[in-house]
């Protein structure tokens, strides 16, 4: 682990280091856009960070992008539990990849690229 980083725990601290390598520590909540999924649906394989209850923080990688759909083995490993993830942290989430620049696409803050994922000490 590279100690030279900064740590955030909320997202106040990681809107301060915006396209910055960071470490980010909270917990791994899956992001389910369909609440009320039917059970012939695959599961729900976006990822946020939580910090707190109710403070939401970065998604897992910009969605439409490369690993923004986390590994089935990932997330019974890491749901509910506290995490540090290291990548670069994002206020906004870039564009999807194959859409035109007028196109709508899910906003909000990210860890994109995502260089690893441990649990949190």
């Amino acid at each position: 682990m590279d100690e030279t980083l900064p740590t955030c725990t909320t997202l106040a601290e990681c809107n301060a280091h915006h396209g910055e390598r960071v470490h980010v520590v909270g917990v791994y909540t899956v992001w389910d856009p369909l609440p009320e999924r039917a059970r012939n649906h695959p599961p729900a394989q976006q990822v946020m960070l939580m910090f707190g209850s109710r403070d939401e923080g970065p998604y897992l990688e910009a969605w439409g992008h490369e690993g923004h759909l986390r590994p089935l083995d990932e997330i019974a490993r890491y749901s509910g539990k506290k995490v540090r993830v290291t990548g670069r942290f994002l206020r906004e989430m870039p564009p999807h990849p194959t859409d035109p620049p007028e196109a709508t696409s899910l906003g909000g803050p990210c860890i994109h690229p995502i260089e690893t994922i441990a649990l949190a000490h």
